[in-house]
C-alpha cells in the first residue's frame, strides 16, 4: 500500500510541477521555450543546450519538509526557475545583458506573488532571483528564481485510501427489471 501512496505522491507533485509550468507559459510573453528540467548546470552545460531563447526552465531542487495533515500530507517544497536569453548586446556590456532579460524575471516575480495562479497550493514564499552568468564572454544571460511553496498531496491517508480501492459495487438487474 505504502508504493501505491508514493506512486500517488509523485504523480500529484508531477501534475503539480506541469500545472506550474503552464501558468508560467500561459503569462510570460515572448518566451520561446518552457520546459521542465532535472536540476542546475554550469555554463558549459548552457553550450550544449539545444533550445530557443528566450527560455523558462523550471526545476525541483529538493523537498524541505513533509507533514502529515488530516487529509494527505503538506509538502514544501524547493523550486526554482532558471530564465535563459541570448545576450544580444556586446558581451562586454553586463548591464544591457541583464537589461534583455530583466522584463521576464520581472513577469515571473510578477505571477509568483500573485495569489490568482495558487488556488490548490500556498502561496510561494522566500523568493529571490538573481543572476547567474552575465559576465563578459557569456554567451547567454542566466537568471535564478529561487522559491519555497507548500502543496498539499494524496488526499487519503492509509487506511482511507485502502478502503478506497477496496470498495466495490455490483450492480445486478433482476430478470423483471431486465424486461423494463
Amino acid at each position: 500500500m505504502l508504493d501505491l501512496e508514493n506512486d500517488i505522491q509523485k504523480k500529484g507533485l508531477q501534475l503539480f510541477l506541469n500545472d506550474t509550468l503552464n501558468i508560467f507559459k500561459n503569462n510570460v510573453v515572448g518566451v520561446q521555450t518552457f520546459e521542465l528540467h532535472s536540476s542546475q548546470f554550469t555554463p558549459q552545460d548552457l553550450a550544449e543546450m539545444s533550445i530557443q531563447k528566450p527560455a523558462v526552465l523550471l526545476s525541483l531542487l529538493g523537498i524541505k519538509n513533509i507533514v502529515t495533515k488530516p487529509i494527505g500530507y503538506g509538502i514544501i517544497l524547493e523550486l526554482a526557475c532558471f530564465v535563459l536569453a541570448d545576450n544580444a548586446a556586446q558581451a562586454s556590456k553586463t548591464l544591457c545583458n541583464n537589461l534583455t532579460i530583466l522584463p521576464f524575471i520581472e513577469n515571473i516575480l510578477t505571477i509568483l506573488e500573485s495569489d490568482e495562479h495558487w488556488q490548490l497550493s500556498q502561496l510561494p514564499e522566500n523568493i529571490r532571483a538573481e543572476s547567474l552568468y552575465s559576465a563578459t564572454g557569456v554567451q547567454v544571460a542566466v537568471w535564478n528564481i529561487k522559491w519555497e511553496q507548500e502543496i498539499t498531496l494524496g488526499a487519503t491517508s492509509s487506511g482511507n485510501l485502502a478502503d478506497f480501492l477496496n470498495l466495490g459495487v455490483t450492480l445486478d438487474k433482476t430478470e423483471e427489471e431486465k424486461k423494463d
